[in-house]
């Protein structure tokens, strides 16, 4: 066993472990890269497992609330970063796990009341969740989340919840971790930092990883485009800048511009130009790959979990008896889907909860309008009409259309819809169910399917059942474990 030893984020405790094949407990067919040695007296034997290892570091003491300015006397961590460090990974670590052949059977009666957490109350974009999870229940942590966002204080007025310099704490932190971050201070008193990074690896990040749904084909047919300007009508806090940007690539996925709302351009720099022309170059690609994880993060959440996820495991629970052959056939697809949402909550869009904390925008008008647009901004639509929309289907280097995405996507329909066919072998026979008959009504109307224009899907039948059913497994179970890879890869921030 090699151990290293990595400094991490203020976490007091081992938080993360990377010991392959061997991950919690957990059996992994994982193919890991031979480890090279990084001192000259280490030695690396055949079978050797590496095991991360988080350390404590009080890098928070450090952070800053300007991005210039040094402070002498660093500030303790808030109660509401102590409290969640100390307890979040032990919930992690404590929460139930499943193999694939371990199926929870559904256990609750159908329940058209069944208590719902309203989100948004009174806005456009108001939504709900079931309160409690059929299978997983909250323990006290989670329980108390709520509490904690409107207890423990907030500052405002300040860029982030931490004191110190942070720019130095990010410099040390990435350090520790072994990833190259340099800082420049320009001649108009800018101080940026730097992740330098390939153009190759941009094409592999918009391509193959997180950005890989955001890409489109541009007008003209020549080249491809990630646009993220609409970014800049969300209001930052104060010390910020808007992360809104459009990076342009060409016919061979190659980036080859970057324009930013002002107007101002950046084009590839090369060997030969200035070192003043090299830095800004990698800050803005840096800037492309920031606004990407942050648009891609919170559209996963709006649209994964809390459209797609949440109203097929809402609809099973409401008018489907526990029984019912659908419901037991499918209820795995959507195993702690609840509890995800419950929890997410507080944490991720809360006034005063996780992000909303320690994110570069302000809440209202920035995270809490980001999270209504995505909601509202929803369109029910299939996976290979999305890729041909946005002029992909035919792209040679698009992950979702090479190494057997589009053929994994047909497996999963053709499975939802034989399981279809052998719940009900005829039309008259779903006609005559009237739990389901209730359960597609309400996902008619919550996944928008009135607005969709390829098939009028209003129609109670069997060809719409499936559409409707394989829709919500495909882009809530599949898609996300389809391409979970790409947002473990290190390519931000």
């Amino acid at each position: 066993m090699v151990k290293r030893h990595v400094e991490a984020i203020g976490f007091n405790s081992v938080i993360a472990s990377a010991n392959f094949p061997h991950i919690h407990g957990t059996e992994r067919s994982t193919n890991v890269a031979p480890l090279k040695p990084q001192t000259p007296n280490e030695v690396i034997t055949d079978g050797s497992k590496l095991e991360i290892l988080a350390v404590p570091h009080a890098w928070t003491r450090q952070y800053a609330d300007s991005p210039i300015e040094s402070h002498d006397n660093d500030g303790e961590l808030p109660g509401y970063f102590n409290i969640f460090i100390e307890r979040f990974p032990g919930f992690v670590e404590s929460q139930s796990k499943i193999g694939a052949s371990e199926l929870p059977i559904p256990k609750d009666d159908a329940d058209e009341d069944l208590k719902m957490i309203t989100e948004f109350e009174k806005k456009p974009q108001e939504f709900q969740f079931p309160a409690e999870d059929e299978h997983v229940k909250k323990d006290l942590t989670i329980k108390l989340l709520p509490l904690l966002d409107n207890w423990l204080s907030a500052d405002n007025s300040k860029n982030t919840q931490f004191k110190g310099n942070r720019l130095a704490a990010i410099h040390h932190v990435r350090e520790v971790v072994g990833n190259l971050l340099d800082e420049h201070v320009f001649d108009e008193g800018l101080v940026v930092w730097e992740n330098v990074l390939t153009d190759e690896a941009m094409k592999r990040i918009m391509f193959s990883s997180l950005g890989q749904h955001l890409v489109k084909r541009c007008k003209d047919g020549e080249g491809f485009v990630v646009d993220l300007l609409h970014m800049l009508v969300y209001k930052a806090r104060k010390g910020y800048e808007s992360f809104a940007c459009r990076a342009t690539f060409n016919k061979d996925g190659d980036i080859i511009k970057v324009e930013e709302p002002n107007g101002k351009t950046f084009t590839p720099a090369k060997s030969h130009d200035s070192k003043n022309d090299q830095r800004w170059w990698e800050w803005i690609k840096q800037k492309v790959r920031t606004a990407t994880f942050i648009s891609t993060q919170l559209l996963h959440l709006s649209v994964e979990h809390y459209t797609w996820g949440n109203y097929g495991c809402t609809a099973l629970r409401k008018f489907l008896p526990k029984n019912h052959a659908f419901r037991i056939a499918f209820s795995v697809h959507f195993w702690r889907t609840a509890f995800t949402c419950s929890v997410s909550a507080p944490l991720l869009y809360s006034k005063r909860g996780l992000l909303s904390r320690v994110g570069n925008v302000e809440y209202e008008g920035g995270l809490e309008q980001m999270i209504m647009d995505n909601l509202g901004n929803f369109k029910f639509g299939t996976y290979t009409e999305d890729l041909k929309k946005r002029g992909v289907d035919n792209c040679a280097f698009h992950v979702g259309t090479t190494d057997g995405r589009v053929d994994l996507h047909k497996i999963i329909v053709d499975y939802v819809a034989d399981m279809i066919d052998f719940i009900y072998p005829n039309d008259k026979d779903l006609e005559n169910d009237e739990h389901m008959k209730k359960a597609y009504g309400f996902l008619f109307k919550n996944l928008k399917c009135n607005l969709y224009q390829s098939k009028d899907l209003e129609l109670y039948n069997k060809s719409n059942m499936k559409l409707v059913s394989f829709m919500i497994i495909c882009c809530y179970y599949l898609s996300p474990k389809l391409f979970s890879h790409c947002c473990t890869r290190p390519c931000l921030l």
